[in-house]
């Protein structure tokens, strides 16, 4: 697979969300909760300072979570909230452009400066055959 740097977007961003502090309900209304709309504006002006070029293309976002704590964690209860939050930094159209997802969740470590956070990179998907 060969890599062109134009097409590669890389990004430390705050642990995301699951989708139980993402979404709140009001009687019939589904709503973005406050920690929702925080996580979403400090993303988006993490990723607006380093992105050049959205991405036109189908992409594979690639992602290696360091929990903030020891807590029992699904790793695909972040998916969501990433994506929405990327998709509202523009980093492309709609994230139904995501076609493939490498995730990786890594243990706890206090010792590690690297906790409640995620690194992200993205790329053009290539022709796989």
């Amino acid at each position: 697979m060969e890599n062109n740097e134009e097409n590669i977007f890389m990004c430390m961003l705050p642990y995301p969300l699951t989708v139980n502090h993402y979404w709140g309900r009001s009687c019939a209304k589904t709503f973005l909760t406050k920690k929702a709309r925080i996580y979403r504006e400090h993303t988006v002006y993490a990723v607006q300072k380093l992105l050049k070029k959205k991405f036109e293309k189908d992409v594979v976002l690639e992602m290696t979570l360091f929990p903030p704590d020891r807590r029992k964690r699904d790793i695909d209860n972040t998916f969501k909230s990433l994506l929405d939050a990327l998709t509202h930094a523009k980093v492309w159209d709609d994230d139904s452009q995501v076609k493939k997802i490498i995730a990786r969740m890594l243990p706890f470590n206090p010792a590690k400066d690297k906790k409640n956070i995620v690194i992200i990179r993205v790329s053009e998907l290539k022709d796989e055959c």
